[in-house]
């Protein structure tokens, strides 16, 4: 009989001790996966205790002693296999293979459980698992191979789904659980070798000290600063709920004007009134999840409903939305878009889900609006997803095109410059227009990559042909905010530039900024070094959005481009053409030359001629051209007047 070592049993109790209660002191989400983990910590906990037991209960001398002991040995076999079947379910949830499975797979798993639970109630009978000596002592047998083999039989079980999972776990989330089961293993073979060290327990122990650090680790997907479930925790409660069917409804819910507000009131209003806006929730819905999904964004979940309880939270939340919230000292109202809808019945999928909150949020009309099942649209939905999969492999393997639109000078009708246009054509889909893949790149955090492609081809071009022999002075490329953001910008144009040996004043670049755009530094830096090296600039779109007149006083201009909203509204409306007549003075009296967009009829041009309009730009003109097209037009009109 052995001097059995208690200590890190007691030190595996105090590590779950303290795993429970940092699991129950903050926000949490009911989950298969949290349960499991859970699972995992209690029946740990148990097994550290039935194990103190076990050995206790031998250096006592009671009456009903052998069993007693029985009991504990048998309660330690099934709580500590029960650890390794909760860690290899939570394996097949994590891995994402467990939506893919029916009931009965999943269920089926439990079978080698089954069989070592049933040996182990049974060995009274067989005496074959354990058996105990004239003092209660404990001594294995032969069926101790059977706990051994199952307890393998899920460990590799875990592995195969670890290695499957693809890109569903992320490499640090995989890692940690290859490090538990490694741990677990070792931990196992050591007290085999040396039973008289408890060390099982606490193997398992420190693994799951891992495993809650690495993987569960719920402030991840918590809102610090609200103390409010965020959207990393909602995509992991609708990821559960998808997985196994779960009915349950979604109210989601846009507040507008939070930006402005916070520029005009501060800060610490908004964050009063979003704390309000959360404090209510938490208040009348308590035992549902309320999720702070982004800024202005919040929504929340309240599992199986019935039709008519859905109907009445909807109008309910409407209604208070809609009424006079307190926020402080002050009576407000707020307006807000309001999406709801039934789930699985009337969205079954997570992408269509994403794509109806995404309607909700992108609403951005002055009035508020509710949008549900009968206003939502999953057609079009599959047909952005299926836009976002055509941007992406277009950003990948080079896919997209570039057109190039002349722009042609009042004072002679010949092409001087021309701007240069992106364009993306798809065998399915056919022509996309860039207000659909724009705003996708911007999205997706590929609009630099796109940008410099953009600027690759162009400066191909160029190189590729003479166009300063037709006339050509340069080519306009547009530039995103985000990429005039990139502290690596000026540099990488310019690499670009020399090793296609172009010279910098056959590029004007346009920008389209926000107001603030022009206070950063990088922005400043950009423009100034690409000014250094003669690479000349256009504000493109003038008179639309900010039309900030900063602008002017610290961006070296050397052409505004007039939008063209503000052409076709300056027919039969006096205070647009005043804003275009106005726009060209201010142009030249600043010495900045001026293209005017979306020129169509000969009556326009008559107007712009009057005005004083140096270029003009439109299909009245031509439209945006392939290179072989364009060069074939320019070559025909370097010697012949339009």
């Amino acid at each position: 009989m052995y001097d059995y070592v208690l200590y890190f049993d007691l030190a595996s109790a105090a590590i779950m001790v303290v795993l429970l209660g940092i699991y129950f002191s903050g926000k949490r989400m009911d989950t298969f996966r949290s349960r499991m983990y859970l699972f995992m910590v209690v029946t740990n906990m148990l097994t550290s205790f039935f194990d103190c037991t076990n050995v206790t209960l031998t250096k006592t001398e009671l009456i009903n002693r052998d069993i007693l002991v029985r009991i504990s040995h048998t309660s330690y076999f099934i709580f500590h296999l029960s650890t390794v079947v909760a860690f290899y379910y939570f394996c097949l949830f994590t891995s994402g293979i467990m939506r893919k499975q029916s009931i009965l797979m999943r269920h089926a798993s439990l079978i080698p459980f089954g069989i070592a639970a049933l040996t182990a109630l049974l060995n009274p009978v067989h005496n074959m698992l354990f058996t105990l000596d004239e003092y209660s002592g404990y001594h294995r047998g032969v069926l101790i191979w059977v706990f051994y083999g199952c307890a393998l039989l899920y460990f590799i079980g875990s592995v195969v789904l670890l290695a499957v999972s693809g890109k569903k776990i992320s490499a640090v989330h995989r890692i940690s659980c290859y490090v538990f089961l490694t741990i677990s293993v070792l931990f196992i073979v050591i007290q085999y070798l040396f039973p008289y060290l408890l060390l099982e327990t606490f193997g398992c122990s420190l693994s799951m000290l891992i495993c809650y650090s690495v993987i569960e680790h719920p402030e991840e997907y918590v809102d610090s600063e609200y103390n409010v479930l965020n959207e990393k925790g909602f995509e992991r409660l609708i990821d559960n709920h998808f997985t196994f069917n779960t009915d349950f409804s979604l109210f989601c819910f846009k507040l507008h004007g939070l930006s402005g507000m916070k520029k005009a009131l501060g800060k610490e209003y908004t964050d009063e009134l979003i704390r309000t806006v959360i404090a209510y929730f938490d208040r009348e819905f308590p035992n549902d999840s309320f999720f702070h999904y982004s800024y202005s964004t919040f929504i929340l979940i309240i599992k199986k409903q019935s039709e008519d309880d859905f109907r009445k939270t909807s109008v309910r939340l409407r209604e208070k939305l809609s009424s006079i919230w307190t926020i402080g000292s002050n009576h407000m109202k707020l307006r807000a878009s309001f999406g709801c809808i039934s789930c699985p019945q009337e969205i079954s999928q997570y992408d269509h889900l994403r794509d109806f909150i995404a309607e909700v949020m992108n609403h951005k009309g002055s009035d508020s609006m509710t949008i549900d099942a009968s206003c939502f649209d999953k057609g079009k939905t599959d047909r952005m997803r299926r836009l976002r999969e055509i941007v992406s492999e277009a950003i990948e393997n080079d896919g997209f095109e570039v057109y190039y639109q002349p722009i042609i000078s009042m004072k002679d009708n010949r092409i001087k410059f021309a701007e240069a246009l992106v364009r993306l054509k798809n065998e399915e889909l056919g022509y996309i227009s860039p207000e659909e893949f724009i705003p996708i790149a911007e999205s997706q955090g590929n609009i630099v990559r796109l940008g410099e492609f953009v600027f690759r081809s162009v400066c191909r071009f160029i190189r590729e042909h003479s166009l300063s022999s037709m006339g050509i002075r340069f080519i306009e490329i547009n530039l995103s905010t985000v990429q005039l953001l990139q502290s690596d910008l000026s540099e990488n144009l310019t690499k670009i530039m020399s090793s296609y040996d172009i010279n910098p004043s056959s590029i004007n670049l346009e920008i389209t900024e926000s107001a603030e755009a022009i206070f950063n530094s990088t922005f400043m830096e950009n423009i100034s070094s690409l000014s250094a090296l003669g690479v000349t600039f256009a504000l493109d779109d003038y008179g639309t959005g900010y039309a900030n007149m900063e602008y002017f006083f610290h961006l070296p201009l050397n052409i505004i481009k007039i939008d063209k909203k503000i052409l076709w509204g300056s027919s039969g409306n006096k205070r647009a053409m005043a804003v275009l007549e106005c726009a060209v003075v201010l142009a030249h009296r600043l010495g900045i030359e001026v293209v005017t967009e979306g020129v169509r009829t000969k009556e326009q041009i008559e107007l712009l001629k009057e005005l004083g309009c140096e270029y003009l730009q439109g299909f009245y003109y031509s439209e945006p051209l392939p290179e072989e097209e364009f060069l074939r037009k320019a070559g025909e009109l370097s010697s012949v007047a339009i």
